[in-house]
């Protein structure tokens, strides 16, 4: 996979991000639905937002840390913070020129690792591992929201694969009580009177 590819799947991600937080007020940004005090929605998207960053920063050095994201208390605790944050993710990621095959040192979940915590990997791969945590988090996300009320939407937090399984179902075979598998089994009933 190209790495416009890669970026423009990520960039889509986050544009939903964009859509949901913007939505929220700041309260429920802040919500944590009793889930778990460290855990509300504001924090996931923090969480998904210095991924990004620790990627941009350390791509041009060829070095990516993700254990030393900031965990800048604002950017779980303010919605409109938030999107300028996702908005800038945006920016960076549409602004990369490099190669998927760009080779990476990465280190991720080893606090204080030594050499062996630190991984080799690709730009390509690492846009890919972003995108599948993003998607992750946001599937938390959906779960928070509806429990306070808020509606995602129904392909929030959801692969872009299983999207596109859905679709080509749907494509295949109506969907049960949509309004073609109703006239298909009409006709199917008039065809055998």
């Amino acid at each position: 996979m190209s790495t416009r590819a890669a970026i423009s799947d990520n960039v889509a991600a986050l544009h939903q991000g964009v859509e949901v937080v913007g939505a929220l007020e700041a309260e429920e940004f802040r919500n944590t639905t009793g889930a778990s005090p460290r855990g509300g929605i504001g924090s996931h998207v923090r969480h998904c937002v210095e991924a990004y960053r620790c990627f941009l920063e350390g791509i041009g050095g060829g070095v990516v840390d993700y254990d030393e994201r900031r965990r800048e208390a604002r950017l779980e605790e303010d919605p409109d913070y938030a999107v300028e944050c996702l908005r800038g993710v945006i920016r960076d990621l549409e602004a990369l020129d490099v190669a998927a095959q760009a080779q990476l040192r990465v280190k991720a979940d080893a606090p204080g690792g030594g050499a062996e915590a630190w991984c080799a990997s690709t730009v390509g791969r690492e846009l890919r591992y972003l995108l599948s945590h993003t998607i992750h988090h946001y599937a938390i996300l959906a779960m928070h929201l509806r429990r306070i009320g808020a509606d995602p939407g129904p392909e929030f937090g959801v692969a872009p694969s299983t999207l596109a399984h859905w679709r080509e179902q749907s494509e295949c075979a109506p969907l049960p009580g949509s309004s073609s598998a109703v006239a298909t089994s009409s006709t199917a009933i008039a065809t055998n009177s």
